[in-house]
């Protein structure tokens, strides 16, 4: 038999950066692919319908992939605006722990089949550990800090919401000026 090795990438691929940005801005602009295939074959590229659609499939899915990755880090970094004293890891681990909660919520009792419920159990399971874990190796003094810390700018995001607007402002132009020193030194 021959060889079969399939091709990596497509003609889109092997244009040049401008016409391939042009494509892929057509693409996100929701332009048929007849009009791209128009377009391309007007620059002198002979392309099918079908060329452009398989291109596209592998195009728009990495592109939602970015968007779901950006999104992912947005909710982290408004978790960690919230909650100044919050570490990454705590952050990380509220979000699942919601993600988690709103599943079980959400899920009717005909799908209960079909989720894993073990699966999901031991997803619960393991953040309790990890939550634990974390807690044990805290110094005592420190947890007890970050504790009061987290209550304090709580009720101030509550009771005065400016007051706590202009210390997280603060404190992150502290935060970043800290790390543009250590970065120079």
């Amino acid at each position: 038999m021959g060889n079969t090795t399939r091709r990596r990438t497509g003609k889109i691929d092997r244009l040049d950066p401008h016409t391939k940005d042009e494509v892929e801005q057509m693409l996100l602009t929701g332009v048929t692919y007849r009009e791209i295939v128009d377009f391309l074959r007007a620059k002198g590229v002979s392309l099918s319908r079908m060329a452009v659609c398989t291109y596209a499939k592998k195009f728009l899915a990495t592109t939602q992939m970015l968007r779901i990755a950006q999104d992912n880090f947005r909710m982290l970094t408004d978790e960690l605006n919230k909650y100044p004293g919050l570490d990454t890891t705590e952050a990380i681990i509220q979000i699942m722990s919601n993600s988690i909660l709103n599943t079980l919520a959400n899920t009717q009792p005909e799908d209960w089949q079909k989720i894993g419920v073990d699966k999901l159990l031991r997803e619960a399971n393991s953040l309790v550990k990890v939550t634990a874990y974390k807690r044990s190796r805290r110094d005592p003094g420190e947890a007890a800090m970050q504790n009061v810390s987290a209550m304090i700018f709580e009720t101030m995001a509550k009771e005065n919401p400016e007051l706590f607007e202009q210390v997280r402002r603060f404190l992150d132009n502290k935060k970043g000026e800290l790390i543009d020193n250590a970065g120079q030194g």
